[in-house]
């Protein structure tokens, strides 16, 4: 009988282990996959736009129909990354990813008390060229993607919603 128990007990351990561990590599595969999926073959530090979720082409995860996306991949090693908002009246949020699929910053309309937003994103080394008063972040990585939702209240207003999305700059300084 203690036997029995062992192989069960071993057996549910391994069980809940292997478990733990493929759902946390999945979880990081499958946004590094998603990742790679935008950006292959475009320019870092320019705005790119996404097929709507309604497309047969569209990549993102669990993508809302209602969403206009926009994305910017970028690399940090050289020079600081500066991206300029102006905010649509709708939700508008923005999403940083690092090279390996974890988001390590969000921010929304909700969040900024403006019609404009500009954030720097610079590592550690560049930080400190930068101007008093900059809304500064540093990335875990120099390398990621920034993706960028806006609302579409209608769907006769997508062109408007991806006109002001265009508007939108990921440039280095």
């Amino acid at each position: 009988m203690k036997k029995f128990l062992f192989w069960i007990t071993a057996t549910f351990l391994f069980a809940a282990i292997g478990h733990v561990a493929t759902i946390l590599y999945s979880q990081l595969t499958l946004q590094s996959q998603a990742i790679t999926k935008i950006t292959a073959g475009k320019p870092l530090n320019t705005l790119g736009l996404i097929a709507s979720a309604r497309s047969k082409s569209m990549f993102v995860p669990l993508a809302s129909p209602d969403i206009s996306y926009g994305y910017c991949s970028y690399d940090i090693s050289l020079r600081p990354i500066r991206i300029r908002v102006n905010l649509p009246p709708t939700y508008w949020s923005l999403a940083a990813y690092s090279k390996n699929g974890i988001n390590f910053f969000t921010i929304n309309n909700r969040q900024v008390n403006t019609r404009k937003l500009e954030i720097v994103f610079a590592s550690e080394q560049h930080k400190a060229q930068l101007e008093e008063g900059t809304t500064i972040v540093t990335p875990p990585t120099e390398t990621g993607l920034f993706l960028f939702r806006t609302f579409v209240p209608n769907r006769s207003l997508v062109e408007v919603v991806q006109a002001q999305m265009r508007e939108t700059r990921c440039t280095p300084l």
